[in-house]
């Protein structure tokens, strides 16, 4: 995401499984769990542009048998445009065991004079905000969900997005947001499993919706968002992987264009 100041930051998103970490007594009396998190990001040159360690502490029980829950961390760093490795290690303070390190590759590219979408979060749960917090986005909380793997039991797929510079080349033609899920493999668009709004052209657009994935079969899918001009045209374009854990099967040897779903999204407000 682009910063009220244009300069591009990266949000990350940690949950923890309450039942994989040790707890250790408090002051107060109660149980916590520590958690050291490490995050460094280098640049091509090999110089290293963000480094953070911090702890991740786990909300107070007083009951060990109850962990059925999981914590959320969120970080904000600011990046310049330009390609990144990033080493993420997190290590249990309670447990004497090695960090558990993992490694990635992306890519910062914001300018101003384009039509650009951000990454695409995907959110557990939208709130109107009280106040503002680390969570907050135009007006609301939006809670990470910050996995994308989605279980049986998870019907709903929240996601946030936003559009940047309309009102530089679009002038005053307004545009339209299209968003469906597609097949992973054959790219293949599931007409029921799509929605669109229409906007009107500002520095910051926002596109926040939810879609019903009750009778989304098991299978690897993405999210497409698009956006059209007056003519039609794709100008931008942004898409997010995901996996579906479901009992359904698929129709007709697996014709994703003969599944049967009704109200499969649920707008918000018209962002424009």
């Amino acid at each position: 995401f682009p910063s009220h100041d244009r300069c591009p930051y990266v949000e990350t998103y940690l949950s923890v499984n309450g039942r994989s970490v040790k707890y250790t007594p408090t002051a107060s009396g109660k149980l916590q769990a520590s958690l050291e998190v490490a995050m460094k990001f280098t640049d091509e040159q090999g110089q290293v542009a963000h480094f953070d360690k911090y702890n991740l502490l786990s909300p107070e029980i007083t009951d060990t048998s109850i962990t059925d829950f999981n914590f959320l961390d969120q970080q904000r760093i600011p990046l310049k445009n330009g390609k990144y490795a990033l080493e993420l290690s997190i290590t249990d303070k309670a447990k004497n065991q090695n960090p558990s390190t993992i490694r990635n590759q992306l890519e910062v590219q914001y300018y101003g004079n384009i039509v650009a979408l951000s990454d695409i979060q995907l959110a557990d749960r939208f709130t109107p905000s009280t106040q503002t917090t680390i969570i907050t986005k135009s007006g609301y909380d939006v809670v990470p969900y910050a996995d994308n793997f989605y279980p049986s039991s998870i019907e709903k797929l929240g996601f946030y997005a936003e559009i940047y510079n309309t009102d530089k080349v679009l002038g005053e033609s307004g545009y339209l947001v299209t968003f469906h899920l597609e097949s992973d493999e054959a790219k293949r668009k599931l007409e029921n499993m799509s929605g669109f709004v229409r906007q009107q052209p500002k520095a910051v657009n926002v596109l926040m919706r939810e879609i019903s994935i009750k009778d989304l079969p098991s299978g690897n899918y993405n999210l497409v968002i698009e956006v059209r001009n007056s003519q039609n045209e794709i100008i931008a374009t942004k898409s997010v992987f995901f996996q579906r854990s479901n009992r359904l099967s698929l129709p007709d040897g697996g014709d994703f264009t003969k599944i049967d779903i009704t109200n499969t999204f649920a707008p918000y407000r018209d962002w424009e």
